[in-house]
């Protein structure tokens, strides 16, 4: 797999298919492992939190989850990065987990969540290896228990659906006490796959309008992320080719 270095960090330009078999093999191979992904909110925040960079740099695998880095990569390095959503991959990658006799683990979302998206996957799954579920939003004083449940279940994958930065600065911090092979933050991607999210329209996505759909269905909890933001994040791409032209 190739990478490109955008915005002080490692974008990895994977396929979909290779997406899903790195971190089934790694599993196979029990080599720990951390997966994130980035986009243009991302690269807003890290461009004021180093240490959300560092960690996305310490990572073993960082893919591009939106239209923006895609169009970065091509404007700033000439690269051809494919944008890689969790509703590109979940399903696919949970039946050949289901299929490899691996087990997952879900700790994602507000209360709930994460209980519905697994009663979903294990309709979509009856073979699917699902050992623990916890919700991502949880009071403080509860870490060191889904921590210690989590050690004792071993789950070869778990996914940690908190939100960015907070998803990667957990896993960072616990990550000598985290019991499973490979862990995958994935955002708000539960939220989809439980139903509480409405799926984006097929033409607005291919289109790399998902960020537009989002705002539609929540102006009052995104209009920041992507009135402000997008232009933000332009400039940022901007700035980039200034200086590297310098």
């Amino acid at each position: 797999m190739k990478n490109v270095s955008l915005f002080g960090i490692e974008v990895f330009a994977v396929t979909p298919e290779e997406l899903m078999i790195f971190p089934l093999m790694r599993a196979k191979q029990g080599k720990k492992t951390s997966i994130s992904y980035v986009n243009a909110y991302c690269v807003n925040l890290l461009e004021k939190d180093e240490r959300y960079r560092y960690i996305l740099n310490w990572m073993n695998l960082v893919y591009p989850d939106g239209i923006g880095v895609v169009w970065a990569g091509k404007f700033l390095e000439g690269k051809n990065l494919k944008k890689i959503t969790g509703r590109e991959w979940i399903y696919d990658f949970c039946a050949m987990c289901a299929h490899e006799n691996l087990s997952i683990s879900i700790l994602a979302g507000e209360k709930g969540i994460a209980e519905e998206a697994s009663k979903k996957l294990q309709r979509l799954n009856p073979d699917i290896k699902i050992t623990g579920v916890y919700d991502g939003f949880f009071v403080k004083n509860t870490s060191d228990e889904i921590l210690d449940q989590i050690q004792f279940t071993k789950p070869d994958i778990l996914f940690v659906g908190m939100g960015v930065p907070y998803q990667e600065k957990w896993v960072y911090d616990n990550w000598d006490r985290i019991g499973a092979t490979v862990v995958w933050s994935v955002g708000a991607l539960f939220d989809y796959v439980a139903g509480k999210e409405a799926p984006v329209p097929k033409w607005m996505n291919a289109i790399g309008l998902e960020w537009l759909w989002r705002l539609f269905l929540d102006p009052k909890g995104k209009w920041k992320r992507y009135i402000i933001g997008v232009p933000v994040f332009i400039y940022r791409i901007l700035k980039q080719k200034v200086i590297r032209k310098g």
